[in-house]
């Protein structure tokens, strides 16, 4: 493990009211994926949310916390598909991101990702 993945997965997660601030500068770089696990796809910033027009998204915090942070989340999607394209998605995150993750989760749902995935399967 290189010294630069070694620095993500210390990652230094604090509560900021309705937010969470990820400590490290590599949130707010261009995406480059190869500082996040192989296989995993960062979410859109919130500068590709403008430009492909879907401006609505960021009305939803999670939409708006996954934009800032890089950090997937599982939530209700439009088709099973996605749901299981962001499922195997989070996946593919560093054990430090899944933490953030779940923290993020259960502040929004009171449940983790996976616990969340489990119920969300079962509707489509």
């Amino acid at each position: 493990m290189n010294k630069f993945m070694r620095y993500i997965n210390k990652l230094i997660l604090e509560n900021s009211g309705d937010s969470i601030e990820v400590k490290g500068d590599f949130i707010d770089r261009e995406i480059n994926t190869s500082i996040y696990r192989y296989g995993y796809s960062r979410p859109l910033n919130v500068e590709q949310i403008k430009e492909k027009g879907y401006e609505h998204l960021l009305d939803c915090p999670i939409h708006t916390f996954r934009a800032k942070t890089g950090i997937e989340m599982i939530h209700k999607e439009p088709t099973l598909k996605e749901l299981n394209r962001i499922y195997d998605n989070w996946n593919n995150m560093t054990s430090a991101l899944k933490k953030a993750s779940d923290k993020k989760s259960l502040d929004f749902f009171g449940l983790t990702n996976v616990q969340h995935y489990n119920i969300l399967k079962n509707e489509y």
